[in-house]
């Protein structure tokens, strides 16, 4: 068989959500410069590929499109193959199908590729109104969600409720929990791509300037797991790129091999285990066997270019490589996965991302200043063994279409040489198959195993859905059920009280909330056996993510919350303390990873430690800590145990990871969240009188909005003198609301709230909360008057 190279990769424009140019004019540009910045003119191409996924309402017929470019373009002499048409794999495949043709066709000797999508309207076009913008969302969405089966989609499934569903199984399996997730993991994904992009022009997110953690968590939730800044932009662009049996003399790269895995498209409808991702492992396998290539070549490429329009997609790509669970962060936030930011950063034009990724990697074995900024520094990486070249000589990109339905693999390297096969032994990097753990399966179970300890949950009205959740939550459970389990099984849903069981007690669900909605959970699929594994974070693995969060501060995003020690300790033997706070707003405390397991608390649950200072009124101290201990309230730190150290009271709480509330009102809360802040307050403040206390330390630094959305009261309560009354203090946060910005005692409360005149929406709320605060006297605060504030909104 020929070899194949990339002559020129050719972007038409940057991507973007605003389009200047139409679809077809935008193809044009990229097919005009890929041609001549290859060294050809119009006559050397022998054959043209056109490729998107369609149905967008900007797109215009597609069927005829080839031929219209081929014409444009003056390609007389060209075969012209058909529209070829599929989702975000479009672009892959439409790459695929040249390289085989290429590779055993004689009579061709350039092919031109090119593959894009326009998903918004063009910028003179967008809509003005938000009831307009809302109907652009709706249509786009209503396309975008084809890709999910129609089964699926029938009882209420879309990409992002399934990009959830695999974010449970990377959890569940790699022993993640939710806090370290959304308040680290994902932020340092999303941060580190931010900043790689800014060093390519063409990418939608250029020059986002979103810099820090508290920026991150300001973004409005989209999933469980998911803020905006987590999932891909819907964009608009073209990508061309010209094929040929001759390299250029000044720019080699050869196409090795590629390879295709798929599996159905509907969830239900899929076999194996829930940890194994069966289209991956296929197109692994179909690439390196098509290149001649152990397994083990793809871990010791110098960078890949990976599908990530949902991280917890990217991350699967690099579970399948076998690789451990460290391993693949430092592989994700390190910038060997999307040195430039991947299409999170770059934007996700859905027909053309497949090709884009191939692009982009011709450009970076290029090193090609209009796409790769030479004024922009690479910047430290957080983890710099890693991150090589330039130059680079090998790499690999994966692209995607539906939920892991049908994916490309692309092998890739640059120069003529012959291959060093001894370099890549089987003994170099371990093969995914080698290091798969075993997972049991039962032949009759499908999709159900797929689902195995996932979340069906509400969300908010974002992303592909035109009806909430809630009004699907139990069909998608009864569909699932049905539809995953033998007849022979006898599975039966017997209701929805407060668990829903099938006959032999197989499946059980529980349910549980988010957010005030119902979701149900697959607690349990089969019997836990010894061959599982379980939940249990190991020491290593507590002082990575130790290490993780320390890099995480050193690379500037986090305002030193932490100040590190430089040798982690042990308490009460179930406590590894590895830093202090040193964050002003947030309780002076030292912090530390669970070691054990307590209660519901898993090992590496990360915790904040009080110890009972000796100057203070210590007996009084002593007992509101007593007391503190027995409430439950869900805006209130948890209280996992108060206990001696070398005779010495401590008390452990939950960590709180957020800002300061007036700083999240500050960046547009809307008005449900801002009412949801009082109501967490007022419940707070109601559960510590409930108890016999009285806060006694409400400030507007002591308030923090958490990764979930809740406003947490994280000050301990106050003992002697120093106690404040709660009424001032809660004025002073609900003023700070107001303001956006600290407010220090009750003088400076009522001379803003003077100032201010607010007659409607949740402004009005609050002054009118501030004002019944300030109107009390006393010690207790009467919380009755301020519910039925709430309670008239």
């Amino acid at each position: 068989m020929q070899p194949v190279y990339i002559r020129s990769a050719e972007l038409g424009a940057p991507l973007t959500d605003k389009p200047k140019e139409t679809l077809r004019e935008v193809m044009l540009s990229a097919a005009t410069k890929a041609i001549a910045k290859g060294g050809l003119v119009a006559q050397d191409i022998d054959a043209i590929f056109v490729g998107a996924m369609g149905g967008f309402a900007h797109e215009r017929f597609m069927g005829a499109l080839p031929l219209w470019i081929a014409n444009q373009l003056d390609l007389r002499s060209a075969d012209v193959a058909p529209m070829m048409i599929g989702s975000s794999e479009t672009g892959a495949w439409t790459l695929r199908s040249a390289f085989q043709a290429l590779r055993r066709e004689g009579h061709w000797d350039n092919v031109l590729l090119i593959t894009g999508e326009q998903m918004n309207p063009l910028l003179d076009q967008q809509a003005v109104s938000a009831a307009e913008r809302e109907a652009e969302r709706r249509e786009r969405n209503a396309t975008i969600s084809q890709i999910v089966d129609e089964a699926d989609r029938e009882y209420g499934l879309n990409m992002l409720r399934i990009a959830d569903l695999f974010m449970d199984l990377v959890a569940d399996s790699h022993h993640w929990s939710r806090a370290d997730l959304t308040e680290l993991l994902l932020p340092f994904i999303a941060l580190e791509k931010y900043r790689r992009v800014r060093r390519y022009p063409f990418g939608q997110f250029y020059r986002n300037h979103l810099d820090n953690f508290e920026g991150y968590l300001s973004r409005p939730a989209v999933t469980h797991y998911y803020r905006l800044d987590d999932v891909t932009p819907t964009s608009s662009g073209a990508v061309a790129v010209v094929l040929s049996r001759v390299p250029r003399a000044d720019a080699v790269v050869e196409i090795l091999g590629m390879g295709q895995g798929y599996v159905p498209a509907s969830l239900t409808k899929r076999y194996g285990a829930a940890r194994t991702f069966q289209s991956i492992r296929a197109a692994y396998k179909q690439a390196c066997n098509d290149a001649g290539l152990p397994l083990s070549w793809l871990l010791d490429c110098d960078f890949a270019i990976i599908h990530d329009a949902f991280p917890s997609i990217e991350y699967a790509f690099l579970a399948e490589l076998g690789l451990s669970r460290e391993a693949i962060v430092e592989r994700l936030v390190s910038g060997w996965s999307n040195p430039f930011g991947g299409l999170k950063g770059c934007g996700h034009a859905l027909g053309a991302s497949g090709l884009l990724q191939v692009a982009k990697s011709f450009q970076t074995f290029t090193n090609d200043p209009t796409y790769i900024d030479p004024s922009v520094p690479r910047g430290p990486s957080p983890f710099p063994a890693l991150v090589k070249g330039p130059p680079f000589e090998t790499c690999f990109t994966t692209s995607v279409g539906g939920a892991l339905a049908n994916v490309v693999v692309t092998l890739l390297r640059k120069g003529c040489k012959e291959l060093d096969l001894a370099r890549w032994t089987r003994t170099s990097s371990a093969p995914p198959d080698a290091a798969r753990e075993r997972v049991p399966t039962i032949e009759p179970n499908r999709g159900m195993r797929v689902l195995a300890r996932t979340r069906l949950r509400h969300t908010p009205a974002f992303g592909d859905d035109e009806t909430p959740l809630t009004q699907h939550v139990k069909d998608p459970w009864v569909f699932l059920l049905e539809n995953s389990l033998s007849d022979g099984t006898g599975c039966k849903a017997l209701g929805y009280s407060s668990m829903l069981f099938a006959v032999g007690s197989l499946v059980r669900c529980e349910c549980t909330q988010f957010e005030g909605v119902d979701y149900w959970r697959v607690a349990q699929l089969l019997p836990e056996s010894p061959s599982q594994p379980t939940s249990v974070a190991s020491r290593s693995s507590i002082e990575f993510t130790i290490d993780l969060e320390r890099r995480f501060q050193q690379c500037g995003y986090r305002r030193a919350p932490l100040r590190f020690l430089e040798t982690p300790h042990e308490l009460l033997g179930r406590y590894l303390i590895y830093a202090e706070v040193a964050d002003p707003t947030k309780e002076p405390a030292e912090v530390a990873r669970m070691t054990q397991q307590l209660g519901r608390w898993q090992p590496g649950h990360k915790v904040q430690i009080h110890r009972l200072k000796k100057d203070g009124p210590q007996l009084e101290a002593l007992k509101l800590w007593s007391a503190l201990a027995t409430v439950q309230e869900i805006s209130l730190p948890a209280v996992m145990e108060l206990n001696l150290s070398l005779g010495a009271p401590v008390l452990v709480r939950d960590y709180i990871d957020g800002i300061p509330l007036y700083e999240a009102s500050r960046r547009s809360a809307p008005g449900d969240t801002v009412r949801r802040w009082a109501a967490d307050l007022i419940n707070a403040l109601d559960a510590l009188q409930r108890a016999g206390l009285n806060h006694g330390g409400l400030t507007s630094t002591a308030v923090l909005a958490e990764s979930r959305g809740r406003a947490i009261i994280n000050a301990l309560p106050v003992p002697g003198e120093r106690r404040q009354r709660d009424a001032s203090g809660l004025a002073c946060v609900l003023v700070s609301l107001l303001e956006g910005k600290a407010v220090a005692d009750e003088s400076q409360a009522r001379q803003l709230a003077s100032d201010r005149s607010e007659r409607l929406g949740p402004r009005a709320m609050l002054l009118e909360l501030v004002r019944a605060c300030l109107s009390q006297e006393g010690e207790t605060l009467n919380l009755g008057p301020l519910r039925a504030i709430l309670a008239d909104v």
